[in-house]
């Protein structure tokens, strides 16, 4: 998670953007809930909604008109088709697309889950639960599951690699795998990572990754 952009424009567009999707999907903000989710410069944005049902969450996604990378913005829609119940995570229930004044967006409406994300950055200071050994034994386990899950995703190319390791580290570097690639969360760290029961949240950069 990311704190809301200092741009008060893009704060504005995105939180028309969220009211537009959430009168699509015939939800309404909870009001009684506060938190905002925000992703990377404004990208995105999660708020909690209330649907007819039950709570969720909705989350909006913006890039320039036309300028989809299509993996990172079928994340979420492959991860509830692809990957099995075992693996804890919100259902995706809907998605909306629309555009609007030079911009594409993406609602997805999840489940919204009743644990706490055990961070609020990526790499904090102190955690919100300290996780148990079965929290760490669930986490394996479904880390396990998820590398047998088969997918022609591609989020890391190796050319990408042989171009940015080097360059990065100021030195040659072997940057091929010793062992095969399998495919993993791509973004796991604490703030994706709920406790005291664990969720997994963020799917969009799930792909193959080096092997292990």
């Amino acid at each position: 998670m990311w704190p809301p952009p200092n741009d008060a424009d893009t704060v504005t567009r995105m939180h028309a953007a969220h009211e537009r999707a959430s009168a699509a999907l015939r939800v309404t903000v909870d009001r009684t809930r506060t938190e905002e989710a925000w992703g990377f410069a404004g990208r995105t944005l999660g708020r909690p909604v209330m649907t007819p049902d039950s709570p969720g969450w909705l989350r909006i996604a913006a890039t320039e008109a036309g300028r989809q990378i299509s993996t990172f913005w079928d994340g979420g829609r492959t991860a509830q088709q692809a990957l099995p119940g075992s693996i804890p995570r919100p259902a995706l229930r809907a998605i909306h697309d629309h555009h609007h004044d030079g911009w594409d967006y993406r609602a997805e409406l999840y489940d919204r889950v009743h644990v706490r994300p055990l961070a609020v950055t990526t790499v904090p200071r102190w955690l919100t639960d300290s996780p148990k050994r079965q929290w760490f034994q669930t986490l394996r386990r479904s880390l396990r599951i998820l590398a047998t899950v088969s997918t022609d995703r591609r989020t890391i190319e190796q050319s990408y690699l042989d171009d940015v390791m080097p360059r990065m580290l100021g030195e040659p570097i072997t940057t091929t795998a010793p062992a095969p690639w399998i495919t993993a969360h791509g973004d796991l760290h604490w703030a994706n990572l709920c406790g005291p029961t664990l969720c997994l949240l963020d799917w969009v950069r799930w792909a193959p990754f080096f092997g292990q």
